[in-house]
């Protein structure tokens, strides 16, 4: 690991938020799998959880690549994105 790297994840408060932040989207992948193998769920439902999940699954990597990178590409990064959702 990189010097910038073993500084950005030296605060153990921000290796468990990461950590817990893949946790909660493995644990939503398994509850929406649940469902959709079983069939209890329609197609539109299960279409749309999925859809919410790809996209945590896109912006996930994307804010942890900054916070690894420091606190001013965290900063830069969570600029970005509100700009991006204020559109929305």
């Amino acid at each position: 690991m990189s010097a910038r790297a073993a500084s950005a994840f030296a605060h153990p408060v921000t290796v468990w938020l990461v950590s817990a932040a893949a946790c909660v989207v493995a644990t939503a992948a398994l509850v929406i799998g649940a469902p959709s193998v079983t069939g209890r769920a329609s197609p539109a439902f299960r279409r749309e959880l999925w859809l919410r999940l790809g996209s945590w699954c896109v912006l996930l990597p994307l804010m942890i690549g900054p916070v690894r990178a420091g606190r001013v590409w965290t900063i830069g990064a969570v600029t970005a994105l509100s700009l991006a959702c204020c559109r929305e």
